[in-house]
């Protein structure tokens, strides 16, 4: 809960997101109190391509465990691809 209570979102301000070149997957619980979705988005923005961002519904913070059909499908997606 301290972690949580401290959590300043706006730690990305310093964040060197342009190194971060390879292929990008930001899976989000559409539902997530701890974690809203506006703070996945903006997160994503911020990133270099290639990234894909996909907005799981029904699901929390932990997406993987409250819809893995939908979180298997998406990264089993993701790594099909092919990026230059």
């Amino acid at each position: 809960m301290k972690f949580l209570v401290q959590l300043d979102p706006h730690y990305m301000d310093a964040m060197p997101f342009h190194r971060l070149t390879m292929p990008k997957l930001i899976l989000w619980g559409a539902r997530d109190r701890i974690f809203p979705l506006a703070w996945g988005t903006e997160f994503f923005e911020r990133l270099p391509d290639p990234k894909r961002f996909v907005e799981i519904p029904g699901s929390g913070v932990f997406p993987h465990e409250e819809r893995p059909d939908v979180w298997s499908r998406e990264v089993a997606s993701f790594l099909d691809q092919r990026y230059p």
